[in-house]
């Protein structure tokens, strides 16, 4: 599992704040991974996609915001279609003043660590409607541009965008009301996710699914298109081809934090899956 760290999207160190504008890729499919900083992610488009938190999951739709605070695990599933901003932050570092809007649940849950009184979870905190996303938007998008430009009291305008930003969220956004769902062969899928360069049978996968293996397998197929090991090579070499593009890490190290038995393993199902070895892959994103 990636941990994404601060200092790597920053734009302004003193405020700790950070705005990054995404579209999910195919092949960063139920990516899990976490960070040292708290994210409010705002989905522009969506078409059927999922946010994981370890084994639970729900829909999501353009107008949602997420709300993941350190060291919470998560992914999206469906991410072809997947557009989003997120606002990077870190409360535990900076000094907001509340005001009246101490009064709002919303605003009280963002502005809190995970360890505080809310329990963050997979679903959106708000939905916004057409007319309150693009407000936020146009907040977010002034704010991006203070993030970047070297401006007389950027500090400051920064500053008060993030706090008109979450205020509006806390005061436009609608609560949603829970609806996530699992079933059992899930609970495999979301133990591949998490542990797939670690060594797993069918077996233990059955076991801990409370299904027959022959089940299982079936069930499986039918939820994601593979079977449970041609799923599990699939994500190590999903985040072996991430490592190689974005890492300094040997083929071995890379070879041993995919899961692959060495070097020689990881390049013979790496060559056979994208036609083109790790070491020509690695060369040609230096070009």
């Amino acid at each position: 599992m990636e941990k994404y760290l601060f200092e790597n999207f920053l734009h302004l160190d003193r405020l700790r704040l950070g705005v990054r504008y995404m579209r999910r890729r195919k092949n960063m499919e139920m990516f899990f991974h976490d960070h040292d900083f708290s994210e409010l992610v705002i989905i522009l488009q969506s078409e059927n996609s999922k946010h994981w938190v370890d084994d639970r999951k729900c829909s999501i739709r353009r107008g949602d915001v997420l709300l993941i605070h350190p060291g919470v695990s998560h992914a999206y599933q469906n991410t072809g279609m997947l557009k989003l901003v997120n606002v990077l932050f870190n409360t535990r570092q900076m000094s907001l003043p509340t005001l009246d809007a101490g009064n709002l649940s919303i605003f009280q849950q963002i502005t809190s660590s995970r360890n505080d009184a809310f329990n963050v979870c997979e679903m959106p905190i708000v939905n916004l409607n057409e007319k309150a996303l693009k407000h936020v938007l146009d907040i977010i998008k002034e704010l991006n541009y203070e993030l970047k430009h070297d401006l007389a009291g950027k500090n400051l305008i920064a500053f008060s965008l993030f706090l008109q930003l979450i205020t509006c969220i806390s005061r436009f956004g609608k609560k949603i009301s829970s609806d996530t769902s699992g079933n059992n062969v899930e609970k495999a899928l979301n133990y591949l996710n998490l542990h797939f360069n670690e060594k797993i049978s069918i077996k233990q996968l059955a076991k801990m699914s409370y299904l027959s293996e022959r089940s299982l397998y079936l069930r499986f197929r039918e939820l994601t298109g593979f079977s449970p090991m041609e799923y599990r090579k699939k994500k190590q070499l999903e985040y072996a081809e991430y490592l190689l593009r974005s890492s300094s890490a040997s083929l071995h190290e890379i070879a041993e934090k995919c899961g692959f038995c060495d070097s020689n393993h990881l390049g013979r199902e790496f060559s056979r899956t994208f036609n083109i070895s790790p070491a020509k892959f690695r060369r040609m994103q230096n070009l």
